[in-house]
């Protein structure tokens, strides 16, 4: 693994930072991200990853980060686990930096199985652990359910992730 701080590896990890947060900020408001905010940062994403040609030179990579991301991400969303959102910025971040964005490794199947594999198993951990924090604090074992806001989890693991192109 080496590192690659190219403006186009900065800016692509840039755009999914802001993006995060904005869904993030969304998410805890209201629990809700609307389709179009999704929408208009997939192509916005999408667009900047085709035009500094980073899909062209690492198609491999993001081939198998879209099918392993949409496919887990489909199935957690039909046993809900997540929700439409959650996994609809599971899958821009899948598209617009797959793998860890600031390093290159050998192997692009691995750096995208690892990759998408550690953000939805962080999102969900710190889910669970925010969901069973907040059942503690509930006197009634049968207080009224709340979606958890898992998109701030998402964001967490996503920097938790590029973090480990420094180690």
């Amino acid at each position: 693994m080496t590192l690659d701080l190219s403006v186009t590896s900065l800016l692509v990890f840039s755009l999914t930072f802001a993006l995060l947060i904005v869904y993030s900020a969304m998410d805890l408001r209201s629990r809700l991200v609307r389709n179009e905010y999704l929408a208009i940062g997939g192509l916005l994403g999408f667009s900047l990853v085709v035009l500094s040609g980073h899909l062209t030179a690492n198609s491999m990579l993001h081939l198998t980060a879209v099918i392993f991301v949409a496919s887990v991400s489909y199935l957690l969303f039909r046993i809900g686990a997540i929700g439409g959102a959650d996994a609809k910025a599971l899958l821009i971040v899948a598209i617009l930096s797959p793998g860890i964005q600031l390093a290159v490794w050998d192997s692009p199947i691995l750096e995208a199985l690892i990759g998408g594999g550690l953000e939805l198993f962080i999102m969900l951990l710190l889910g669970y652990a925010y969901t069973r924090w907040l059942s503690s604090l509930r006197s009634n074992s049968h207080a009224e359910y709340r979606t958890v806001p898992l998109i701030p989890f998402l964001l967490l693991g996503y920097i938790l992730i590029q973090i480990l192109s420094f180690l």
